[in-house]
């Protein structure tokens, strides 16, 4: 045996042909990896498809188009017709619906999908209209035949964006909100005097009469009769007793049983700064109508008549 430790012994001799595997702790990389890591070369771009055959392999065939059946051209004419589209043949003899506008095709019975497409396109064509007016100098004032849309939901947008023209939007947010309440209060007022005349609204006589808020409700006040009965009218008394005790079910406050409630709604009150919350005093005229009886031209008890 040698005596040649094993750690100092020289390497194996290497076959001939055989390729050296480095330094003894990582092997060099293979000819095929050595290939791949390479920096692509012009020549290596991808290629595009080949658009004649090459040989009579499968693979080397041309895709063909797909024909449509001679009964489909029969469908031609059983779509529904939607204006500003027409029915033709595609390529291959499948029926498509295209808009005359810009040439889009749709499947011919997707009809929604058409009238969206179509309700967009008009949009885009008033937006320019528009733009072309304020250009040459016409303002911005829109045309109102620009404003009729093929649509129904236009003219609800058009009523909408009208309604809110008539608020004006000039002065502080503070006065905006001021105006807004005072046309509200205003149309309010007309209604509540076309029910007046439609209920056959009249007034019982000419005196004033004290009352007590007794609760608020939505729209009206629930107010207490305070003056004696000598000074009501008698046919309006017994009006104003029978009606009484039906209000005192839609009173959620304690009411003595001997007490004559009557309602005062809110147009008929003419302070219109007057809060009518429970315990203000008021004074009022009473009136008759099919309902019963109520009291109009309300103020607070301490000012004079109205």
């Amino acid at each position: 045996e040698s005596l040649v430790p094993r750690s100092s012994a020289a390497p194996p001799p290497l076959a001939s042909g055989a390729m050296p595997r480095g330094n003894g702790k990582r092997p060099p990389p293979s000819a095929a990896k050595v290939e791949a890591r390479r920096q692509p070369r012009p020549n290596m771009r991808p290629k595009a498809k080949p658009t004649t055959i090459v040989d009579d392999r499968p693979s080397q065939r041309l895709p063909g188009r797909a024909k449509a059946p001679e009964w489909m051209s029969l469908l031609k004419g059983q779509f529904e017709k939607v204006p500003g589209t027409r029915i033709q043949c595609a390529k291959g003899g499948f029926p498509v619906r295209v808009v005359v506008a810009d040439g889009k095709e749709f499947p011919p019975d997707k009809v929604t999908a058409v009238q969206k497409h179509l309700r967009l396109l008009a949009q885009r064509e008033r937006r320019q209209q528009e733009i072309d007016k304020i250009v040459a100098g016409g303002g911005g004032a829109t045309d109102e035949a620009s404003l009729a849309a093929p649509s129904a939901k236009m003219p609800r947008k058009a009523t909408t964006a009208a309604s809110r023209m008539e608020v004006p939007k000039v002065g502080s947010k503070k006065a905006r909100r001021e105006e807004a309440r005072k046309r509200r209060r205003e149309k309010a007022g007309e209604l509540h005097a076309a029910a007046a005349e439609r209920d056959g609204r009249e007034l019982a006589s000419d005196q004033w009469y004290a009352g007590e808020v007794v609760q608020r409700t939505l729209g009206r006040a629930w107010v207490r009769l305070c003056s004696t009965g000598a000074e009501v009218p008698e046919p309006v008394l017994a009006r104003l007793r029978s009606t009484s005790e039906d209000l005192r079910s839609q009173v959620s406050v304690a009411v003595a049983p001997s007490d004559l409630l009557l309602p005062v709604c809110f147009p008929d009150v003419a302070d219109a700064g007057l809060d009518l919350k429970p315990g203000v005093p008021l004074k009022f005229r009473l009136y008759t109508d099919r309902n019963g009886v109520g009291g109009c031209e309300a103020s607070a008890a301490g000012t004079g008549p109205r």
